[in-house]
């Protein structure tokens, strides 16, 4: 039994860790992303694909509804952002969990080096590893999912917001977002692109007024 809780622990730790690694290379990533902006050719030039954006948690369901209506339609899924402090917040969480987990699988006690009494939960900690850290990793990333979830479902077409469910506090029934692609389909016209328009997917879309 104290092996299979050993190499559960085992696994939760590089679990998070890769999580960690992953969260950190998609951050850079995002950092290092710079607007490129496309010109279309003057001569023969080609009809310009709408781009129908989903920027929310997951789009499968909404994205094969529209797909199997508009076919031509370049559908693309991003992660909306959190707003920054979250993002942080959720940073220090992760490294606070990671030193707390290291300590305690360490049998370091750090309270005496600063002249402080050694609290209970550490010393239950140290006479209890394996089930303090299991429980410190997957409530720990329970915050961390919490303050990176942002509730967005956020809508372009072609760079230009059409939905916000962080204004609108609900999701669009599939009927409603088909009119609304509908209507700005109306109004495309053929071969037409907007050169230097870009979508900053670092700042809350806003619906545009009628």
């Amino acid at each position: 039994m104290e092996r299979l809780a050993i190499y559960l622990l085992a696994s939760a730790i590089v679990f998070g860790i890769l999580t960690l690694r992953d969260m950190a290379d998609v951050a850079e990533t995002e950092d290092s992303k710079e607007p490129v902006k496309e010109f279309p050719e003057l001569k023969d030039a080609q009809p310009v694909v709408p781009t129908l954006r989903f920027q929310y948690w997951a789009y499968e369901e909404l994205a094969h509804i529209v797909v199997q209506r508009y076919p031509i339609l370049n559908i693309e899924g991003t992660t909306y952002p959190p707003p920054q402090w979250r993002a942080f917040a959720a940073k220090i969480v992760t490294t606070l969990k990671f030193l707390f987990l290291a300590l305690v699988i360490a049998g370091i006690n750090p309270f005496p080096y600063f002249g402080l009494g050694t609290p209970n939960f550490m010393t239950y900690a140290n006479e209890n590893k394996v089930s303090v850290c299991l429980m410190c990793f997957f409530i720990g990333g329970l915050i961390e999912g919490q303050l990176l979830s942002t509730g967005a479902f956020e809508i372009s077409f072609n760079d230009i917001p059409v939905w916000s469910k962080l204004q609108s506090n609900r999701l669009p029934q599939p009927q409603e977002l088909l009119s609304i692609i509908d209507a700005h389909l109306q109004f495309q016209a053929p071969g037409s692109a907007s050169p230097g328009m870009s979508f900053n997917s670092n700042s809350n879309p806003h619906m545009p007024r009628s």
